[in-house]
């Protein structure tokens, strides 16, 4: 499998892992290790004869029948949720990243890295907040590779670039029509092209009595827009029509789909569904967490109402040291309100009217966050009713378009500041100055608690109040306050 088929695979195994938790593993040493999910099992193979992946859905096989793997591998990977899986341009090596095992350590980010090339296969795991190898299973030395050590405690070193980028492959003149390029120059020039990737698009040249350059365009114009028709031909898998062979209807299970001229179609509308039906679950899993925050909050009406009956004794406006006060309703119940010592009656009327106006702002914000993730949610399953309606261009375009979508969605993701939860509280930490500053004066509001290293730079970290009757209790001040004293450089 060569770097170009692993692009058509990654973001299907993006749509179809993401949010998983991993069950279950099952290892052959020097062979392969087998994932289990809810949904399917992922098989990883390292071996030098024939390095790869195969995903099978549903349940599976059970991994009772394999060893179970060395311990260290089932404590970093087992109930481990999967944050995403990548690739590294378009070189064969995938990238399956981990999930923080609790919110209050953001920073145990770990990624299963499955090195797919050839005699020199490797998997690794590695924690991405310094870069570190935790495990591998093949030991490289520094006497036997000056470039990269791969060992157990060192930095991880990416296997070198097999070439230049598909955006940069003009820059190697072999898409010029005057040129005629060779098996051996488009594998050592073009990254993601190996030997069969080669052989394959020089068939297909052949076959149609066209320059190669125009086949390496086609290549390299749906590599470049993900608008994919998975292809099996004599020379392997291919990411489109290469030579001779047969539509792939199911990408992750490899398997060749029917003769007819509608199966490139059929192909497809699947793999667009299953982009769709992981587009689906998505929101429908932040739905429920904006729905969830919705309910905790507190009751503004509540809170007005304390800062009302306050104000209704103008006589005590001015008395402090008060814990609490016992006062009647309107209805003549008796209410009992806490009171902050520190401040006068009035001043503590004056922070339940800010406190109301504050839960009420951010009410109105969660509900319009529910309503536009209703409204995504509504039209993704309109595109799903739709999908047997739509022919192979329509189909293919608009796969093109989700993958445009979820990279502008990543490239957001990351310029957000990193969210965590203490004990049902957020809070925002900021990774770097363009961070510190989203966090201090595009997130704070009137009521959070902002803590920062006073003297040091360091994180700003934010404490959102989020509609909270009381103040944050001692235990997540200093939390917070731990996470601001722990990036401190």
């Amino acid at each position: 499998m060569d770097g170009v088929f692993l692009a058509v695979l990654v973001p299907l195994l993006d749509s179809a892992l993401s949010g998983l938790r991993c069950r279950s593993l099952g290892w052959l040493s020097n062979s392969f290790l087998r994932l289990g999910f809810d949904s399917g099992m992922l098989r990883l193979t390292w071996s030098p004869s024939g390095p790869g992946l195969e995903w099978s859905g549903g349940r599976g096989p059970d991994t009772e029948d394999l060893p179970p793997p060395p311990a260290i591998w089932a404590d970093h990977i087992l109930r481990r949720e999967v944050a995403g899986v990548s690739q590294s341009g378009t070189d064969r090596v995938l990238r399956i990243s981990f999930a923080p095992r609790h919110p209050l350590k953001p920073d145990d980010h770990e990624t299963l890295v499955l090195e797919a090339t050839g005699r020199n296969a490797n998997l690794l795991l590695v924690r991405d907040s310094d870069s570190r190898i935790v495990a591998c299973t093949r030991h490289v030395p520094p006497e036997k590779n000056r470039f990269r050590t791969i060992l157990p405690g060192e930095a991880y070193t990416p296997p070198p670039v097999s070439g230049l980028g598909p955006e940069q492959w003009e820059e190697t003149r072999l898409l010029d029509d005057d040129i005629s390029a060779s098996e051996e120059e488009m594998v050592s020039a073009m990254e993601g092209i190996g030997p069969s990737t080669a052989r394959a698009v020089l068939e297909q040249a052949a076959l149609e009595g066209v320059a190669v350059s125009e086949v390496l365009s086609r290549l390299r114009d749906a590599l470049v827009s993900g608008s994919f028709q998975p292809w099996l031909g004599s020379f392997g898998p291919m990411p489109i029509r290469l030579g001779e062979g047969d539509p792939i209807a199911d990408p992750l299970d490899l398997r060749p789909g029917p003769a007819d001229g509608d199966s490139a179609s059929v192909s497809a509308t699947n793999r667009l569904e299953r982009l769709l039906l992981g587009e689906k679950r998505r929101l429908e899993r932040k739905l429920g967490l904006l729905r969830e925050s919705f309910g905790k909050l507190a009751d503004s009406a509540e809170t007005r109402l304390w800062a009302d009956l306050l104000m209704a004794r103008p006589a005590m406006g001015d008395e402090k040291g008060l814990e609490s006060l016992e006062v009647p309703d309107w209805e003549g119940r008796s209410r009992i309100i806490p009171l902050r010592p520190s401040k006068s009656v009035r001043e503590n009327a004056e922070r339940f009217y800010r406190r109301a106006r504050n839960v009420d702002r951010e009410r109105n914000k969660l509900q319009e966050s529910i309503a536009t993730l209703q409204e995504q949610l509504s039209g993704v399953e309109s595109e799903i009713d739709e999908l047997e309606d739509l022919s192979e261009e329509q189909a293919l375009s608009r796969m093109a378009a989700m993958s445009r979508k979820r990279r502008e969605r990543k490239r957001s993701a990351r310029r957000e500041p990193e969210a965590v939860e203490i004990d049902g509280w957020r809070c925002f930490v900021g990774r770097n100055a363009a961070d510190n500053d989203r966090v201090t004066f595009g997130l704070a509001r009137r009521g959070d608690l902002w803590l920062h290293a006073r003297g040091l730079p360091g994180p700003h970290v934010l404490l959102k109040r989020d509609g909270h009757a009381d103040n944050p209790p001692e235990s997540v001040i200093r939390r917070a306050a731990l996470l601001a004293a722990r990036g401190v450089r």
